[in-house]
């Protein structure tokens, strides 16, 4: 069950670097090169916002199908998470 007031946060080490021609996701292991709507996704993952305001955020800034907009966030998201590279914690109780 997805958990819309949760915060979702890159895991520490893991963090978002943008060069003058590419957008990466710099991880322990090395990098992963981002789509733009990667970036917009990732970039919103603050430690601030929500997952729900966060894919709200999201389509209204998109034109495409609001379905598919949360959709491919929430597996992009859960991707990473699987991946031990982002985490989710409830306000007030960030994670390390």
């Amino acid at each position: 069950m997805i958990e819309y007031e949760k915060i979702p946060i890159l895991k520490k080490g893991v963090v978002l670097r943008e060069t003058a021609n590419r957008k990466l996701l710099l991880i322990p292991e090395g990098y992963i090169e981002l789509d733009d709507v990667s970036w917009d996704i990732l970039r919103r993952c603050d430690g601030i916002k929500k997952l729900g305001e966060i894919i709200e955020e999201l389509k209204s800034a998109y034109t495409g199908d609001p379905k598919i907009i949360e959709e491919d966030t929430l597996q992009l998201l859960m991707e990473l998470k699987k991946e031990c590279l982002l985490d989710f914690f409830s306000s007030g109780k960030q994670k390390e």
